[in-house]
């Protein structure tokens, strides 16, 4: 099966989407199948699909126009963004609407957010399927994030890693950790992730971070380096106001990680007691909590976390997005 897969952003860009694109092109290509993986901007070349796959309604709404072109299905997969934010939104949830009834089959990481839009548009809910996440793809490598930013071992590192922008509350976590800093000095906040989407909010981060020699940004960090970053940080961060199984969460419990998130509802479904949720937006439970894991043992709730992050990844990823193709071909077909 030949499958044009369109994602927001790929490689190298360090987000959410790149990285689950990633993961399902890789998964698909060891079954067997070809696969070219292009961003909305990106020409598709000599390239002749039998289905075309959108990760992200709004943001990949050309992978409709090239469905038409090649006349072949359309599969949308719908991502946190697109249901918990821009489906409210009176002119992106045009675009939305529009991908979501033309698709043959539309796709969801969790229940929780197919039981979100559904209820938005009860006419999708026969071509609608929840395929979960994978195992993630985290290559080795030889780098040492402390060694590089010259960390000692009693330095207490908390890492917020993903892209920069407003839906991630990324500028959330800055003051509660600057007053722990205050009292802590060995408390310091790494920054894996480049700005995209908002300059200005990028500006008031890059400004709110400016001469703070606690707080180390890394910029958008290789792929092979990510994984260290997990395993040399102590605490992972995640103040997003909108998730839909986030990569960040999944990729630090399975490595063992303790993880400090907003309670957002996809947050709270990954997470459960294997880590720390605070009421998103509330910097005093934040800071709390931080302070708490900051005096506490290492990786505090690291084997909880695997555990339990274990029991949620669905090892059949490729060959679920496969089933959902030849159904939505079959379809297509028959109209």
């Amino acid at each position: 099966m030949h499958v044009l897969m369109v994602s927001p952003t790929v490689f190298p860009q360090l987000t959410g989407n790149a990285v689950s694109a990633h993961r399902i092109s890789e998964g698909l290509k060891k079954g067997g199948h070809e696969v070219r993986l292009i961003t909305p901007s990106d020409e598709v070349g000599d390239f002749k699909p039998d289905v075309v796959h959108a990760l992200h309604a709004f943001k990949s709404a050309r992978a409709q126009m090239l469905a038409n072109k090649f006349r072949v299905p359309l599969v949308l997969t719908m991502t946190g963004t697109d249901g918990n934010r821009d489906i409210h939104d009176p002119q992106k949830r045009l675009v939305i609407a529009e991908m979501l009834f033309q698709a043959a089959a539309v796709t969801f990481y969790s229940d929780i957010l197919k039981a979100k839009v559904v209820a938005e548009f009860p006419k999708l809910a026969e071509k609608t399927v929840t395929v979960t996440k994978g195992f993630p793809l985290l290559p080795e490598s030889s780098w040492k994030m402390r060694q590089e930013l010259k960390l000692a071992e009693q330095d207490i590192i908390f890492s917020l890693v993903g892209s920069i922008r407003p839906v991630k509350d990324s500028l959330f976590p800055l003051k509660p950790l600057e007053r722990l800093h205050t009292q802590n000095p060995h408390a310091h906040l790494v920054v894996a992730g480049e700005i995209i989407e908002d300059p200005d909010y990028g500006k008031r981060f890059q400004d709110a971070i400016a001469n703070k020699s606690w707080i180390h940004a890394l910029g958008s960090v290789p792929r092979d380096k990510v994984r260290q970053v997990f395993l040399e940080s102590d605490v992972i961060v995640n103040c997003s106001l909108s998730e839909s199984e986030s990569n960040t969460l999944i990729e630090a419990m399975l490595l063992g990680k303790t993880v400090l998130a907003s309670d957002i509802d996809a947050n709270a479904s990954l997470v459960g007691t294997a880590g720390v949720l605070y009421r998103a937006g509330d910097e005093e439970e934040f800071y709390q909590n931080a302070k708490m894991l900051a005096q506490g043992p290492r990786d505090a709730f690291g084997d909880r976390a695997k555990h339990a992050i274990l029991r949620k990844l669905n090892p059949l990823e490729a060959e679920d997005y496969a089933r959902v193709y030849e159904h939505a071909i079959g379809a297509y077909l028959e109209r």
